[in-house]
């Protein structure tokens, strides 16, 4: 497939050497050279248009891509916080313990998680707060 600017700059050398060839035809072949430079420009120029064009398109593409990429990542930080605030270990505030084996304690009442790290440790807790202990 050939270049769109490629292609507008035939059209237009084309255009321009049929009204040259008339031209020259009824002033003389010292006509056909300017008319072959105005081509060349013009062809040039279209050849730019359709280069920014595309460049255009390629810029609205990536700036419709980095909005829905921006957007996910919002939508993916506020589900973050929703499972956050209503995590018990977040409602509950359970008491996090350092136990001198290297493991870690979280406990509310009569509810225990442990874990080799807090995170851990707060998330056990979560699953038998809430009776999934089988997870």
């Amino acid at each position: 497939m050939t270049n769109p600017g490629e292609k507008a700059r035939a059209n237009a050398r084309a255009q321009v050497r049929k009204v040259a060839a008339k031209r020259a035809g009824q002033f003389g072949e010292k006509l056909l050279e300017p008319y072959l430079k105005i081509a060349e420009k013009l062809a040039q120029v279209e050849l730019h248009t359709a280069e920014l064009k595309q460049a255009e398109a390629l810029f609205k593409a990536q700036a419709a891509q980095a909005a829905m990429e921006t957007t996910k990542r919002t939508g993916e930080k506020l589900v973050q916080q929703a499972a956050s605030v209503v995590r018990p270990t977040t409602a509950l505030r359970p008491t996090v313990v350092d136990q001198e084996d290297g493991c870690w304690s979280a406990s509310y009442g009569d509810v225990q998680g442990v874990g080799p790290t807090p995170e851990t440790a707060c998330q056990d807790f979560d699953r038998k707060w809430l009776g999934k202990d089988e997870l």
